[in-house]
This record gives C-alpha cells, structure tokens and sequence, in this order.
C-alpha cells in the first residue's frame, strides 16, 4: 500500500483551542508515534488522519521520541504547529488500539 510524506501545518488563534487530534504510542512503547482520533477540529481541516505515523514535529525528527517529548514539542509549539507524517490512503488504513498513552492534544 503506497505511504506518502506529507506536511501539514495548522494555526490557531489561542492556546486554548485544541488542534484536534489523539497522539498515540512512542519509543517507550516500542512503537512509532501515530495520529489517534481526528474528528472534526483544527487536525481534521489540515488534513491529518487517523495512523498516519509522525515523523517530524516543527521540524524536529520525532521517530525516536518518548510519547512524552513529543507531547511537549507539540505544546512547545506555541499556536503553529508542523508536522510531517507518513500517510496512507484512507482506504487502506489500519486503526490502533491498545496504547499505554493517549493524550488528545
């Protein structure tokens, strides 16, 4: 099933608005950090989906990061955020469960 790279890069006008999306996984959990629920919100708008696997957040590489790291690179962000994932196409996505973490950010 073709992956393609994608950035997606989202704005808010406060801190208070979520962008819409559940981060799952990370390096403690032997696995890479994946887009968990994305159901209307800022995330939805952007384009992201539901198991796309993050490789970058604001420019940093984030394969090989803690769940934790990546949640504060994300709120690091301030109200921009990028993110470049490996997405599939909806069709052929596989849904994830089980996760010791899952923060909506």
């Amino acid at each position: 099933m073709p992956v393609e790279t994608v950035t997606v890069q989202m704005s808010r006008s406060t801190a208070q608005t979520n962008w819409g999306f559940r981060l799952q996984g990370g390096k403690e959990h032997g696995q890479l950090l994946t887009i968990g629920r994305v159901k209307g919100g800022l995330a939805d708008r952007a384009g992201l989906k539901e198991g796309d696997k993050v490789v970058e957040i604001s420019n940093r590489n984030a394969e090989s990061f803690i769940h934790n790291e990546a949640q504060q690179s994300i709120l690091n962000s301030g109200n921009h955020l990028k993110l470049v994932v490996n997405s599939r196409k909806a069709s052929s996505i596989s849904y994830f469960y089980g996760f010791a973490e899952a923060y909506v950010i």
